[in-house]
């Protein structure tokens, strides 16, 4: 079985309209994930837009082919990237595509290869993490392409959509998809080789938050939210990892809230083993984007057991729900952020059993773990194709 995996887009880009620097793939999620699979038996090619392609030479233990990507002043490839060359790459030479979201060129590319591949039947499948249409242009490319081209033309050639969460799932079915077709979710994993609880690494005293310093994130709730939990606890101190834009924009914020001696930013970008330690340190981890996808962080602050606190606005608060290993609440509410930060913080009992939980949970969400039921899927297809049915 040889399977291509389309994954054009390979970094959150800070500014809209252009890719950013690519100084290493090693740590990029779906390279990670293609050699997890690759581990399951699955021989594979990753495809990646060449808006992406490293400033230096890199030997990693996956196949990676960098497509060339045209008309970038039209199709920005920090959105959309627009990649014909994929076509050719594609046709005659894949038992199983996988694209790596719907509303893509790298679907319709992969539609048009299998229909014109007669030397070898593929199957293209869409693993989907969208769960709400994009904001670009008043969500109109969104909808045009999810309402009429999705859904009358590409989807009859799609053999199965495996989405990311619940709300990925619920977004598919809106569209119009049949939820036959429509798998179990399955997320991209934390990897269980680096991320994971160290006894000998005691708690301090802070509450730590990775993030882009972007709109998005929520960075104003947490401070305002800490601004008032902090009244109420001993020396408790907000870490932030991450840089972007708005950095000046909350630090002085957090002067105005007078917090500023108790807030530090570090915008240096660290080691994944350096993420480790500053998880298990922590005494809870917060994610208080007011919409975003799958968050990894909290899956490697679990990993860690580190419980978190998540908002409504990240799609997986939803493994939250249940109030084991992590507390969930409303987007924008700082107010509700608060409370939950002091009864984390102030209740070691309760938080005792919230890092119990959190480790127990983290198992469902493990590298080796999800890349085996994604392997199985695939493993499913080919062996269902080639019996007949």
């Amino acid at each position: 079985m040889k399977v291509a995996v389309i994954n054009l887009i390979t970094r959150t880009p800070l500014v809209r309209n252009r890719a950013p620097e690519v100084k290493s793939n090693k740590d990029s999620i779906m390279v990670k994930f293609s050699m997890g699979l690759q581990k399951q038996g699955i021989d594979l090619d990753l495809f990646i837009s060449d808006a992406y392609k490293l400033i230096v030479k890199e030997t990693l233990d996956v196949k990676i082919i960098y497509v060339q990507t045209l008309w970038k002043f039209i199709f920005w490839p920090s959105r959309l990237p627009f990649v014909p060359a994929l076509f050719a790459k594609l046709r005659n030479k894949y038992d199983i595509v996988v694209c790596t979201e719907a509303f893509q060129w790298g679907t319709v590319f992969a539609v048009l290869s299998k229909l014109f591949s007669f030397k070898r039947k593929t199957k293209v499948i869409i693993w989907q993490e969208t769960s709400r249409h994009q904001q670009l242009f008043k969500r109109l490319p969104s909808l045009i392409f999810h309402k009429v081209i999705l859904k009358f033309f590409l989807d009859k050639h799609i053999s199965i959509y495996i989405p990311w969460s619940i709300p990925s799932k619920k977004f598919l079915i809106k569209q119009g998809i049949n939820e036959n077709k429509i798998t179990f979710p399955i997320s991209h994993g934390f990897d269980q080789n680096v991320f994971f609880y160290d006894s000998s690494i005691k708690k301090d005293n802070y509450i730590f938050s990775p993030s882009i310093l972007i709109d998005v994130k929520g960075i104003d709730v947490l401070l305002n939210a800490f601004a008032i939990a902090q009244e109420e606890l001993d020396n408790i101190k907000l870490l932030i990892q991450g840089d972007g834009p708005k950095l000046e924009e909350y630090k002085a914020l957090s002067r105005s809230l007078k917090i500023d001696t108790k807030v530090t930013f570090y915008t240096d970008r660290i080691s994944h083993n350096q993420m480790r330690i500053r998880y298990n340190k922590a005494l809870v981890t917060i994610v208080a984007s007011r919409r975003e996808l799958s968050n990894l962080s909290v899956l490697e602050s679990i990993a860690c057991g580190t419980p978190v606190i998540v908002s409504t606005g990240a799609d997986n608060h939803i493994i939250f729900l249940d109030g084991r290993g992590g507390i969930v609440f409303n987007n924008e509410d700082y107010t509700e952020l608060a409370k939950a930060i002091v009864r984390i913080i102030k209740d070691y009992e309760y938080r005792n059993n919230m890092e119990k939980w959190a480790l127990k949970k983290s198992k469902l969400y493990s590298h080796d773990y999800l890349c085996k039921l994604f392997a199985d899927i695939l493993f499913d297809i080919y062996n269902s194709k080639h019996a007949g049915k």
